[in-house]
């Protein structure tokens, strides 16, 4: 394309011509001239070892195409000895009517202005060419042929008059001493190259499209041209169909007409096409030039990823068990609808297995979007992964292109390696290792775990043991009615519970054990308690003694003295707190001056406890006590009136006949 004009023109450019001459070593070394990057000559074979061992190869180009050609057969000598492409004549120079030839087909078989490859032959430095003689041959012929190439501008040939046979090139123009073309002689055993650049003027030439469509149905070819001349050009177009994988063919050629339809091409087979202009003018020269080429054709739809339409994702790192979401907009910018939408998710772990999952959403209309969504669990799941978004995958409906359809996403899913909490209470309380409890005593074991999302679901996680006070070994099981299992209820507190509700009989220490993990498999403890019948482990140890008898102890109260606060300590047995209860506080004449009942108390629980209730030192009315000693004792019946039997401790040395002694001093 001229840029001035914007026309059309055959390319007038530089061909570089390379000559690479040396004595034939084959299959090494082969002298030879190229056209290009093409060799257009190689010596070798019996072309070179029986025709001609040594001597001259002489090729001609043209002016046009820069292209070598071969003119009339001159027999065994001269005649083509190359394959296809390779053109050039060897000649014989051992005498002086062989070298005639050589000098008649430079003077009078070469046409002017043509370009000449002049190159020695030799098969061994031991054949020679004989340039030693060339000089005499200008007395019965009139010239020879170092004359012939020095009125072509050679300065170097007649060198080789007292060198003797040498790897000689010249490349020359025939009758433009212009033009300097190039000269060399080499050394026999290493490569001799050198290059001439050619101006070649061409006489016709294509311009090809890019490829068109892809189209759903092709309609029709319009095409038009200007600076046409009936007497000098020749112009038309050729149509090539291109298939799915990228494969072209030439199904239409010579098209003059200016339109030409397209419906009988199959676009499912031929989504594309390209369009080929070919232009010859032999004589002037000049082309013809394209003004416009048109494809008509019914289009594709387009869709498109847009994270900046809509795009939401769980995050980049998530819990184990945390459930995975993606949502991605996608939209059709195309001008043309499109049928249901397939979207393909592709998960993929650090060690390249994949899980595919296919979603089908409505049709996707021209100007529309819509939300692909994906929800995976990871429950399964740990470490590093990927996630392929692939709209409209493997062209599951014919779309204009691919390109923007594919998104890419990595996430990591963080394993749980937290221990989970074991919390055990009866009726309530945490106990220490060897403290009274009740003979009916509710025991919950409750298990919390960080990672709300695998939740703890599974009697399978718990073990228990109970170890009698006779040394028998109890495996609780979940199927006794004794124990109700809560799993966790979801949300955020991941929390699952069992409740086990014995009734002992048998006086004595009692211990328990619970194994518990969460649904990853982590221990809720690092200590193992080995059972002694058992090969396995607890997580948790916890002895305690069960009195079966209803019986009560004296209470201490404490601080004692004390000003202004008091609590009262207590032991208490059996299954069930007493029906009635209350401390009495008496002078030391025996007048009461306060009763703490048991709804001032609160609950009375089985075991060594020490009440919420905080006695301040007052009397019934709420005035403060003197200083002083001051008796008191408990009252205690169980439900049918009866009265507590009293439970021996260390401390009933301070009380006589029931009462005990405290001192408020303030």
């Amino acid at each position: 394309l001229l840029p001035s004009t914007r026309r059309l023109d055959f390319i007038d450019d530089v061909i570089d011509i390379k000559t690479r001459n040396v004595v034939l070593e084959f299959p090494s070394l082969i002298p030879r001239y190229y056209r290009g990057a093409v060799s257009q000559l190689a010596y070798f074979g019996t072309a070179m070892t029986n025709a001609v061992p040594a001597g001259l190869l002489v090729a001609v180009l043209d002016t046009i195409n820069v292209e070598p050609f071969l003119l009339s057969s001159m027999g065994p000598v001269g005649s083509d000895y190359g394959g296809v492409n390779q053109k050039g004549w060897l000649f014989k120079t051992d005498t002086e009517a062989q070298r005639a030839e050589v000098i008649n087909f430079l003077e009078n078989e070469v046409p002017d202005r043509h370009y000449v490859v002049f190159m020695t032959v030799q098969r061994t430095e031991n054949d020679s060419y004989f340039p030693e003689e060339w000089a005499q041959d200008s007395v019965n012929l009139g010239t020879n042929i170092y004359q012939i190439l020095e009125s072509q501008g050679a300065n170097m040939i007649r060198s080789l008059e007292t060198s003797g046979p040498l790897p000689y090139s010249r490349i020359y123009q025939k009758g433009n001493p212009d033009f300097l073309g190039i000269e060399s002689i080499g050394n026999p055993s290493q490569f001799d190259e050198n290059t001439a650049g050619i101006g070649g003027n061409w006489i016709e030439g294509s311009l090809y499209s890019t490829p068109i469509g892809p189209a759903k149905n092709w309609d029709q070819l319009t095409w038009d041209y200007s600076f046409f001349d009936p007497t000098y050009d020749k112009i038309h177009l050729n149509l090539y169909a291109i298939t799915a994988d990228g494969t072209d063919s030439l199904i239409q050629e010579q098209i003059n007409a200016t339109q030409f339809p397209l419906t009988d091409i199959d676009a499912t087979r031929y989504p594309n096409l390209r369009l080929e202009y070919f232009a010859r003018d032999e004589i002037q020269k000049t082309a013809a030039s394209l003004d416009q080429w048109r494809v008509l054709y019914e289009g594709l739809p387009e869709a498109a990823l847009n994270p900046a339409g809509y795009f939401t994702i769980t995050g980049d790192s998530i819990f184990r068990g945390e459930p995975m979401e993606v949502q991605l907009a996608v939209e059709n910018i195309g001008i043309y609808d499109m049928d249901s939408l397939l979207v393909r998710f592709t998960l993929r772990d650090e060690a390249n297995q994949e899980w595919t999952f296919n979603e089908r959403y409505a049709p996707l209309l021209k100007g529309d979007s819509l939300h692909t969504a994906l929800r995976i669990s990871t429950e399964e799941l740990r470490g590093s992964y990927t996630l392929l978004v692939d709209v409209n995958p493997d062209e599951d409906q014919p779309e204009l292109t691919q390109i923007n359809n594919v998104g890419i996403l990595s996430f990591y899913v963080r394993d749980d390696e937290k221990n989970p909490l074991l919390d055990v209470t009866f009726d309530g309380v945490r106990i220490m290792d060897g403290d009274l409890v009740s003979a009916s005593p509710m025991i919950n074991i409750g298990l919390l775990d960080e990672n709300p999302y695998l939740e703890i679901s599974d009697t399978s996680l718990f073990e228990l043991l109970l170890v009698h006070p006779d040394g028998l070994e109890e495996v609780l099981s979940f199927e006794d009615e004794r124990i109700t299992f809560y799993p966790s209820s979801g949300g955020n507190r991941n929390l699952a519970s069992v409740e086990f509700r014995p009734n002992f009989t048998i006086d004595g220490v009692y211990s328990l054990y619970v194994a518990a993990a969460d649904a990853s498999g982590n221990a809720s403890g690092n200590v193992n308690y080995v059972v002694s019948t058992q090969n396995y482990g607890y997580d948790y140890k916890v002895s305690f003694e069960v009195i079966t008898k209803s019986m009560i102890s004296n209470v201490l109260n404490y601080p004692n003295p004390f000003s202004n606060a008091t609590r009262f300590v207590y032991t208490l047995t059996g299954s069930e707190p007493p029906a009635f209860f209350k401390i009495q506080i008496l002078t030391v004449s025996g007048r009461i001056v306060r009763e703490i009942t048991q709804l001032e108390l609160g609950p009375m629980r089985i075991g060594t406890h020490k009440t919420d209730f905080v006695w301040d030192g007052t009397d019934q009315f709420g005035d403060p006590l003197a200083n002083g000693v001051y008796l008191y004792r408990i009252v205690a019946q169980k439900a049918d009136g009866t009265n507590y039997e009293m439970y021996e401790t260390g401390a009933d040395a301070y009380f006589r006949k029931g009462f005990g002694k405290l001192v408020i001093l303030r």
